[in-house]
């Protein structure tokens, strides 16, 4: 994996080009930080390459969730608590829109 600027695509778009080509990935990145990732990709392949970026993304998504509910303590709740939670959160919310 090869690492350029978001200056160095715009001004030295071919030789990023070249760094793709042949299954090459690139990270772009803005102000140090990674900002976008480009690949080789073939026409056909188009939808499944970006199925698979965007499970990724829920699974990782997924993950931050299972992680959040151990570390603030909810992952061991039961579906009665989690039932008297989403009662308790909504009749909250009705009397607040009163």
């Amino acid at each position: 994996m090869v690492f350029y600027t978001v200056r160095e695509l715009r001004n030295n778009t071919k030789t990023v080009q070249q760094a793709i080509k042949g299954g090459g990935e690139v990270v772009i990145t803005n102000n140090g930080k990674p900002w976008a990732l480009m690949l080789d990709i073939a026409e056909d392949d188009l939808f499944e390459v970006v199925h698979a970026v965007k499970s990724a993304r829920m699974a990782r998504a997924l993950e931050k969730i299972r992680e959040d509910a151990i570390a603030n303590g909810t992952a061991d709740l039961s579906i009665q608590e989690i039932d008297a939670e989403i009662a308790s959160y909504r009749n909250g919310r009705h009397i607040q829109a009163l």
